[in-house]
This record gives structure tokens, C-alpha cells and sequence, in this order.
């Protein structure tokens, strides 16, 4: 029989530690909006390079994200969900070793989540991500804690679950089912039936104690597949998704403009015989562009492809039009694009055969002198080092 000294113990214990009330997973979606980020990663010129997720933790700016998201690039942008673009000043700190970073990003009175304890995590418990996977804002997937691994060569333990997640949702946030973070998506197992992994949130608490008195830049852009079209990179095509895509901006450019674009295209064996034909192509579109105003286009949703190639060194995500497999009489496409590649087909690489940001895999052999004929011309969504997916 317990005595009422006993039970008063008892019960102060247990006022001590508390549980938090249990949610539903629309309430923990809910309490979260305008608190989970896109992160857009850029190169010295302006131009987008990669897309991951994050999420504030603090009203004055602080996001929390992978260390291999801010990797790539020189400068960031976080994008909420309603539109708003905030600039990113720096970065506050960060750990490559736990993939961990910690961004700042200009501005105030921003939304926030709320941190949970990781060590309180048992093994089957729900468990409920929310990220930005293949750049699909907010999107919420649920699972269960299915294990915690000691990885010695992460630098520490990884919370497996089964959440989906998918490239984009690097750096978003994992939740408990009392709403509260209790981990940082990051990786999952290529081949592997649901092997996800999240860093343990009480790993990132140091981060966050720490006096912040200057901010520090991007770390160097990695030069993840820097080739030439001479030496390409083998690339192999793992993933092909039907989905709204969005298109990027675009300006159309004048006659003078396009000859110059093609002028400025790299050097590489065959150059001579591609800028000819984009010549060719300017001279067509200068005929098109008659009468339409020269002038920015802003970005547009329409019916596309995600596509995901995987190099030796690094994964992208693509998104692409694809290509009309019937073309009527009058021009117009008789039916649904298709994609300009193939599942599980092996195709060379182009790392900057357009632009920066733009993508192209051309059937292999390509002859020299010849023109390559492109299969797939796509902008650049995201890409993450293989290392993280392995």
C-alpha cells in the first residue's frame, strides 16, 4: 500500500516531466505552417544551384538545415510558403561532421517550431516529416521510429524511421506527435524499402547556446561533376516522376542576344559544329519573336517530368517538359509529352551544356563534330553529394 508521503512524491515527479498532449497529424501541419522553409542555394551570379529544407527556431531568423544543403553555392534565399523570399546574411554555425548547419536569415517576427527531446525517443513510436521534397512545399508524411543507429562514420547516432523522404526534404523537420522537432531529416538508403534517417535534434541544441557574434560565409562551392563535354560524366537515370512542374522565368531575347549566347557557349570537342546550329536556331526564333515584346516572363506551372540521374560523384533532380511524340499538321502536339529518357538507361552528362541551372543528358556515343542529340534538357532542382544517399 503506497503512503501519502509517497504519493505526493509521486505526483511532484510526475508534474516535474510533464508529457505534452498528444496532436493529431493535421494539427501538428498546422501548427507548423510558415515555420518550415525552402531553402534555395545560388552561385556567385544570382543563379539557383540547389533546393533543400529547413526550419526557424527563432522569431529573429534562425533556420536549422543540413550542412550539405548550404554546401553548394554562394548565397541563399529562404522562401515560406506563402511566397515570401527572405535573403540569407550567413551562416551562424555549422557541423559537417553531423551534416547540421544554421542559418540566418534577414528579417523579424518570423513563426517558429518548437524543439523536443531527442533522448526521449523510443523505438515504434509516430513520428510525422514535413519538407519539401522534389520541391513540393509542405508536404507531410507520417511513419514510425523504427530504430536508433550508432554510425560511426556520421560522427554519432541516426534516428532510422519510415517517414518518407525524398531529395528536397534535406534539412526539414521531423516531429513527435506532440508537435514538437525531435530530429532533422537527412538521408535515406538508396535501394532500401523506407530506410530513412533523421540527426537527433539534441544534437543541434549546442549550436543554438552558442553567443552569435559574427556570421560566416558559404562554404566553397563543392565542384561536384565539373566536366567538359569532352570528358562527360556517366549518368545514369533512377527515377522518373508525372508531376506539375513549375518552369522557370524567362526573358526572350533579341536577335543580337541569342547569336551572343551561342558565341559564349564552353569550349569542347564539336563546339563549332553545335554553335552553327544554335545559330540556325536564333535566326528561327528571331522570326517567331516578331512582334512579341522583348521582356521577362515570370515562372509558370504546367504538365511535366521530375527526373532523377544519379553520376559518380552526386544525385539531381530535373524538371523537364519532355517531348511531343506526335506532332500535328499545324505544329500542336497530338498528344501528352512523354520524357526524353529512360528508366534505369545509362546516358552521358553535360554539366553546363545550356546554363548554369540547366541540365542535358545526350545519348551516348556522340561522334566528334557531330551535333549530340540532347534527350533530355531539363533546369536543375536540386542535387545532393551520392555520399548522402548512400
Amino acid at each position: 500500500m503506497r503512503t501519502p508521503l509517497l504519493i505526493g512524491l509521486a505526483a511532484a515527479l510526475t508534474a516535474g516531466q510533464s508529457v505534452p498532449p498528444r496532436k493529431d497529424i493535421p494539427a501538428i501541419a498546422k501548427s507548423a505552417t510558415g515555420a518550415i522553409v525552402s531553402i534555395v542555394m545560388s552561385d556567385k551570379d544570382g543563379r539557383p544551384l540547389a533546393q533543400g529544407s529547413g526550419f526557424l527556431v527563432s522569431k529573429d531568423g534562425r533556420v536549422v538545415t543540413n550542412y550539405h544543403v548550404i554546401q553548394h553555392g554562394s548565397s541563399a534565399v529562404i522562401k515560406l510558403p506563402d511566397g515570401a523570399f527572405f535573403v540569407v546574411d550567413g551562416v551562424l554555425a555549422a557541423d559537417k561532421s553531423r551534416d547540421i548547419a544554421v542559418v540566418k536569415a534577414h528579417g523579424n517576427n518570423f513563426r517558429t517550431v518548437s524543439l523536443g527531446d531527442s533522448d526521449r525517443l523510443q523505438v515504434g513510436e509516430e513520428v510525422v516529416a514535413i519538407g519539401n521534397p522534389l520541391s513540393l512545399e509542405s508536404t507531410v508524411s507520417n511513419g514510425i521510429l523504427s530504430g536508433i543507429r550508432s554510425v560511426e562514420k556520421e560522427g554519432g547516432k541516426l534516428l532510422q524511421i519510415t517517414a518518407p523522404i525524398s531529395p528536397g526534404s534535406s534539412g526539414g523537420p521531423l516531429f513527435n506527435m506532440a508537435g514538437e522537432v525531435v530530429g532533422i531529416t537527412t538521408l535515406y538508403i538508396k535501394g532500401g524499402e523506407n530506410l530513412n534517417f533523421a540527426i537527433p535534434i539534441n544534437d543541434l541544441k549546442p549550436m543554438l547556446q552558442t553567443s552569435f557574434s559574427k556570421l560566416a560565409n558559404f562554404p566553397d562551392k563543392a565542384q561536384a561533376d565539373n566536366t567538359t563535354a569532352s570528358k562527360g560524366a556517366t549518368a545514369r537515370v533512377i527515377g522518373i516522376e508525372h508531376t506539375i512542374i513549375t518552369l522557370p522565368g524567362y526573358t526572350v531575347k533579341d536577335y543580337v542576344a541569342c547569336m551572343k549566347s551561342a558565341e559564349d557557349v564552353p569550349d569542347f570537342e564539336g563546339k563549332k559544329a553545335v554553335v552553327e546550329e544554335l545559330k540556325k536556331n536564333c535566326k528561327k526564333l528571331d522570326e517567331i519573336n516578331k512582334g512579341i515584346p522583348t521582356g521577362y516572363y515570370p515562372p509558370r506551372k504546367q504538365p511535366g517530368y521530375m527526373v532523377t540521374f544519379e553520376t559518380a560523384t552526386a544525385r539531381y533532380v530535373v524538371s523537364t517538359v519532355g517531348s511531343c511524340k506526335e506532332v500535328l499538321e499545324n505544329g500542336q502536339c497530338g498528344g501528352e509529352n512523354v520524357p526524353d529518357v529512360v528508366v534505369g538507361q545509362s546516358y552521358i552528362f553535360y554539366r553546363s551544356c545550356i546554363g548554369e541551372t540547366d541540365m542535358c543528358l545526350d545519348d551516348p556515343p556522340v561522334k566528334e563534330g557531330a551535333v549530340p542529340e540532347v534527350k533530355l534538357i531539363g533546369h536543375l532542382e536540386s542535387v545532393v553529394e551520392k555520399k548522402r544517399a548512400e
